[in-house]
C-alpha cells in the first residue's frame, strides 16, 4: 500500500511548474491555432493566412464569404434581447419558506450589479462572441478590496483648529510644522477601504486547463496567465523588489497565435522598457487540486507564480475557482464546446470559391483577353484601358479579342444549396428573423407564427445553453462572494426607489433558470396578462378588494408584471402600493364599525339645524334679489339723469353706456351665483326632508315594536 507523503517546498514547486508547462503546451499547440483560425474566418481574412484552400491568387477574384460573421451577428440580437429583457433569466430559489423575500432581493441585487455596475452588456457581448466564434467564452469573477488614501494640506491654522482636527479622529497627521507667527502647517491623510465584486472577460489564450479535463469542477489546474506591469503587481500587494526579480522577457507567451492575432502591431523591441514600473512580468494565477499535506485528499489551492520558471509567490487554500466558461453547444464529456466556425467553415470556403469563379467569369466576359501579333502593335497603346483610345496596327488583323461567355448563372443553384445547408445546420433563417416575405404574404397568421417559432427553436436552445453554462454559475459565484465579503449596507435603485441592501444576512440559495424553451413571446404574454386582469376585476367586484384569492395585492402584481414585460420598470409612477391602499380601506372600515349608529332623535335634531341653515340661505337669496332690484333702479336713474343733462346742455358728450354695462355684468354674475345657491338650497332641503322622514319612520317602527301597556280598569259608572 502506497504511503501518502507531504510535498516539501522543492517537490511542490516542481509539480506546479510541470503542471503549468503541460497546460500551456495543450493550449498553445492544440487549441489556440484552431481558435485563431476561427477568428480569421470571422474577420474574413485571406485563406492563405490560415493555410486553407482556396488560396488567393494574384490577378484573380479574392472574394471572401462572411458566413460565420453573418451567423454571429444574426444570433447576437436575439440572445442579448433575452438576457437584458425586463424578466430575469435566472432567479435565486430559497431553501426555506421564510427566505422568499431575501431570495427576491438577492435576485434583484445581483441583476443590478451585473447589468448596471459591472458593465454587464460589454462583458456578455465579449464572452458570448467568443463562445459563438471559438466555442468557449471565459469570464473571471472575484472580490476586490480597494484601499483609497486622501491627502490634504492645511497651512496657517491655529493650535485650536489643529486640536479640533485631531479630536475628530478621521484624519491622520502625517507631517506638521510651525511657522514663526505660531501657526501650524499640517499634512493630513485619510485611508478608507471598500470592496466590490469584479468581473472580467478573459481572452481564451490566457486561460489554462489540463489536457484531460472533462469539466471545470474536476480539472487538475485552472489558471490565467497574464503579462502585468510591475506597477500592477505592486498595487496587488507584492513587494517591489520581489517583483523586479521576475521582470524578464518571455517569448513563449507572445508566440501564441491568438495573442498575435489580437496584437498585430506588436514588435519585439517594445519589450524593452526604460521605466521599471512599466516593465512586464509573467504572472499566473492558478487554482490546483493537490494533496500538499499528505492526507490522501486533494484540496483546492490558489497558487500565484511569477517569471518564466513559474516561481511560487503565494499559496493559499480556497473554496472554489473564479472561472466561468460560456458555451453555445456543449460537447459530451468535454469542458469546451462547438462553435459556429465548426458548423460553417467548410461552407464559407466553398461559397468563397464559387463566388470567386463566378466573378472571374464575369470579369472575362466583360473585359476579355486580347491576342496580338508581336511587333505589329504598339504595346503601350494596347495596354491603355482608356475608353475610346486608338490602337495603331501595322497590319490588319494584328489584334484579336478572345470572347468568353459568362457561365456564372450555372453556379447559382450551388449557392442556393449552400444557403439551405447553412440554414439546416444553424437554424438561422429569414423566418427566424421574421423577414421571409414569401411566407408573410401567402400564409395565415397561425401558420406564420408556427413557422417562426420552429425557426427560432435553435436560437432558443443556444440562448438556454449559454445561460446554463455561463449566467447560472456566474450568479452562484456572485452570491457567494457578496454574502462572504460584503459587510456594509448598499443602496440599490429598484422600480424608481432606493432600497437598502444588507447581503450579510442572506442564506444559501440555489440558482434556477427561469427562461423556458418555446415559451410565449412578449405580445402573447401581454395578452395573457390582460386576460388575467379582466378575471381579477370580476373577482374584485364579487369578493371585495381584501379577498385572498384575487384581491388588490394580486391585481397590483399583475399590473406590475405587465409593465415590466414591456420594459417599464417603475410601476410606482403609474400605480400606488396595493398594500397601503388595502390597509387604508381596512382602517376606514374599522372606523365605520367603531362609530355607533345615530339615534332617531339625533337625526331629527341635525335635520332641524340644517333646516335653520337652509332658512338662512333663503334669506340670503332674498336679500340678493332685493339688491338686484336696487341695482336695476340705479340703472334707470342713471339713464334719466343722463337724459336730463343732455337736454340741459346739448353740447356735452355724455355716454353712460360703460357704467350701465358694468352694472349689468355685476347683475349677471349675481344671477348665476343666486341660481347656484338656490340649487344647493333645494338639494339640501330635499336631503333634510328625506332624513327627517326616515327618522320619523324609524321612531314609529320602534314604538310599534314596544309592548303596549294594559289599560287601567275604569271605575264602574253609578
Amino acid at each position: 500500500m502506497a504511503e501518502y507523503i507531504p510535498l516539501d517546498e522543492i517537490s511542490f514547486q516542481a509539480w506546479v511548474s510541470n503542471t503549468i508547462t503541460e497546460s500551456i503546451d495543450y493550449i498553445d499547440t492544440e487549441l489556440s491555432p484552431d481558435r485563431a483560425r476561427a477568428m480569421r474566418y470571422y474577420l474574413a481574412e485571406p485563406f492563405a493566412d490560415s493555410g486553407d484552400n482556396p488560396v488567393e491568387q494574384e490577378g484573380r477574384s479574392q472574394y471572401q464569404a462572411k458566413e460565420i460573421h453573418d451567423a454571429v451577428q444574426q444570433c447576437l440580437p436575439s440572445i442579448m434581447r433575452t438576457l437584458f429583457s425586463a424578466e430575469h433569466v435566472v432567479e435565486f430559489e430559497p431553501r426555506q419558506a421564510d427566505d422568499v423575500p431575501l431570495a427576491q432581493q438577492a435576485t434583484e441585487y445581483c441583476n443590478y450589479l451585473l447589468k448596471d455596475r459591472l458593465d454587464g452588456y460589454t462583458l456578455l457581448d465579449t464572452v458570448i462572441k467568443d463562445a459563438l466564434i471559438k466555442g468557449v467564452g471565459i469570464a473571471q469573477i472575484w472580490y476586490e478590496e480597494q484601499v483609497e488614501t486622501i491627502v490634504r494640506e492645511l497651512s496657517g491654522i491655529s493650535q485650536e483648529v489643529a486640536a479640533a482636527v485631531m479630536q475628530q479622529g478621521q484624519w491622520e497627521i502625517t507631517s506638521s510644522s510651525q511657522s514663526e507667527d505660531g501657526l501650524f502647517n499640517l499634512t493630513l491623510s485619510k485611508t478608507s477601504s471598500k470592496g466590490k465584486v469584479c468581473v472580467d472577460a478573459v481572452p481564451p489564450e490566457e486561460f489554462l486547463i489540463n489536457r484531460n479535463a472533462v469539466s471545470l469542477k474536476d480539472a487538475k489546474i485552472l489558471a490565467r496567465r497574464q503579462r502585468l506591469t510591475v506597477s500592477d503587481l505592486v498595487d496587488m500587494g507584492y513587494d517591489p523588489e520581489l517583483v523586479m526579480q521576475y521582470a524578464d522577457v518571455d517569448d513563449t507567451y507572445k508566440s501564441n497565435e491568438e495573442w498575435l492575432l489580437r496584437n498585430p502591431t506588436w514588435r519585439e523591441e517594445e519589450q524593452t522598457e526604460s521605466d521599471p514600473a512599466n516593465r512586464e512580468v509573467l504572472y499566473i494565477e492558478a487554482y490546483v487540486n493537490v494533496d500538499l499535506d499528505g492526507d490522501g485528499r486533494a484540496e483546492r489551492r490558489k497558487i500565484c507564480c511569477m517569471g518564466s520558471a513559474y516561481n511560487i509567490v503565494r499559496n493559499v487554500v480556497v473554496d472554489d475557482h473564479p472561472f466561468v466558461v460560456f458555451r453555445m453547444s456543449c460537447l459530451p464529456h468535454h469542458w469546451s464546446g462547438e462553435s459556429l466556425f465548426d458548423e460553417l467553415a467548410d461552407i464559407q470556403r466553398t461559397k468563397s470559391a464559387t463566388m470567386r469563379n463566378m466573378l472571374d467569369s464575369l470579369a472575362l466576359a466583360t473585359t476579355p483577353r486580347v491576342a496580338y501579333v508581336e511587333g505589329q502593335v504598339d504595346y503601350a497603346e494596347l495596354s491603355n484601358d482608356e475608353v475610346g483610345a486608338l490602337i495603331a496596327m501595322r497590319q490588319p488583323g494584328a489584334i484579336q479579342q478572345l470572347t468568353i461567355d459568362y457561365v456564372g448563372q450555372q453556379a447559382q443553384p450551388m449557392l442556393e444549396y449552400l444557403d439551405r445547408v447553412s440554414q439546416k445546420r444553424t437554424g438561422l433563417t429569414d423566418a427566424s428573423q421574421g423577414l421571409d416575405a414569401s411566407s408573410l404574404q401567402s400564409t395565415t397568421a397561425i401558420a406564420i407564427d408556427s413557422q417562426v417559432k420552429a425557426a427560432q427553436a435553435r436560437l432558443e436552445l443556444i440562448t438556454r445553453t449559454l445561460i446554463e453554462t455561463g449566467i447560472k454559475p456566474l450568479f452562484e459565484k456572485m452570491l457567494l462572494l457578496i454574502t462572504y465579503h460584503q459587510d456594509q449596507q448598499d443602496m440599490m435603485m429598484l422600480r424608481g426607489q432606493y432600497i437598502p441592501i444588507d447581503p450579510s444576512g442572506w442564506p444559501l440559495m440555489n440558482v434556477r433558470v427561469s427562461l423556458p424553451i418555446g415559451g410565449a413571446d412578449v405580445a402573447q404574454k401581454s395578452q395573457l396578462f390582460m386576460t388575467i386582469l379582466q378575471k381579477q376585476e370580476s373577482l374584485l367586484q364579487l369578493m371585495g378588494p381584501d379577498n385572498q384569492f384575487a384581491g388588490l395585492v394580486q391585481y397590483g402584481a399583475t399590473l406590475q408584471r405587465l409593465l415590466e414585460l414591456n420594459g417599464i420598470t417603475d410601476a410606482q409612477t403609474f400605480f400606488g402600493d396595493p398594500q397601503a391602499v388595502l390597509q387604508q380601506l381596512q382602517q376606514q372600515q374599522a372606523q365605520a364599525q367603531q362609530e355607533p349608529p345615530k339615534s332617531p332623535e339625533q337625526v331629527i335634531a341635525e335635520a332641524e339645524v340644517q333646516v335653520k341653515q337652509m332658512d338662512m340661505l333663503g334669506k340670503a337669496a332674498s336679500d340678493a334679489r332685493e339688491d338686484d332690484r336696487k341695482r336695476d333702479q340705479m340703472s334707470i336713474d342713471l339713464w334719466l339723469k343722463a337724459s336730463e343733462l343732455k337736454a340741459k346742455y346739448p353740447g356735452i358728450q355724455l355716454d353712460a353706456t360703460a357704467l350701465v354695462q358694468e352694472l349689468q355684468r355685476n347683475r349677471e354674475l349675481d344671477v348665476i351665483e343666486q341660481r347656484t345657491q338656490v340649487e344647493r338650497y333645494q338639494q339640501a332641503l330635499n336631503a333634510v326632508g328625506m332624513q327627517a322622514q326616515q327618522a320619523q319612520q324609524a321612531m314609529q317602527a320602534e314604538q310599534a315594536m314596544q309592548p303596549q301597556q294594559p289599560m287601567p280598569p275604569q271605575a264602574p259608572v253609578n
